[in-house]
């Protein structure tokens, strides 16, 4: 069988843009909350942020332990938690843990705080998000509401904080440079959706799980957010 030059070299074309793809691979970055504990007027959240630098086998891991007031819902107090770059199986040592500032404890600053144990919910209430906002209705038809604009601000806020209070660092042989955009998900009707909400207890707000991401990037995001009670 004779093969053709223009095919051998849209052959070699495809091979060299598969090879270029898998080694440069986008840099991604994604936050993840997870429900950790509760006062009487505030909620404790724990955050991972991953990072893999452009990287294959690089991943950062940061954590961290977010306050947010209730009847606000803003963010009172940011505190970092953990960070570690696991820097893939080549290298040696495998494992690096740049030295944070004041890192807490989450499980102590819990007690500290006064909190008890709170944990995202295995059946959670019913959770849209809208033209109107993000709206949550309770199983006993109880309705809670975010305004749009409302939930598109503090989204941004918090991810900026988040990136503000634990930076990237840099890691050898990583080119890509940060590409974590907290202000990334601005038609939030297109690129985020509501997950499952929490109903905390009488005349108090309650919370709602946000999934987004951004579809260029590839950025992705899962938040909990305070919902007032419908007026």
């Amino acid at each position: 069988m004779t093969v053709r030059a223009p095919l051998l070299l849209a052959l070699a074309a495809t091979l060299l843009a598969a090879t270029s793809a898998a080694a440069t691979p986008p840099r991604v970055v994604n936050m993840f909350d997870r429900l950790f504990g509760r006062t009487d007027g505030s909620v404790l959240i724990l955050r991972e942020v991953t990072d893999n630098h452009g990287l294959h086998t690089v991943r950062q891991i940061d954590t961290l332990l977010i306050t947010r007031d209730l009847a606000t819902g803003g963010d009172t107090r940011y505190r970092a938690v953990d960070r570690i770059l696991d820097l893939g199986p080549e290298a040696d040592p495998r494992i690096a843990a740049p030295v944070l500032v004041d890192p807490v404890n989450p499980y102590r600053a819990r007690a500290a705080d006064g909190a008890w144990p709170l944990d995202d919910p295995r059946f959670g209430e019913e959770v849209t998000l809208g033209p109107m906002g993000l709206e949550l209705t309770t199983y006993d038809g109880e309705t809670f509401e975010l305004p749009l604009e409302n939930f598109s601000a503090h989204l941004e806020r918090t991810l900026a904080a988040t990136r503000a209070v634990l930076p990237p660092v840099e890691v050898d042989g990583a080119e890509a440079a940060d590409s974590f955009d907290a202000a990334a998900y601005d038609s939030p009707l297109e690129e985020c959706s509501g997950v499952t909400g929490m109903r905390l207890g009488p005349d108090e707000p309650a919370l709602a799980l946000v999934a987004c991401e951004d579809l260029e990037t590839g950025q992705q995001v899962r938040v909990w957010v305070v919902v007032p009670p419908l007026e």
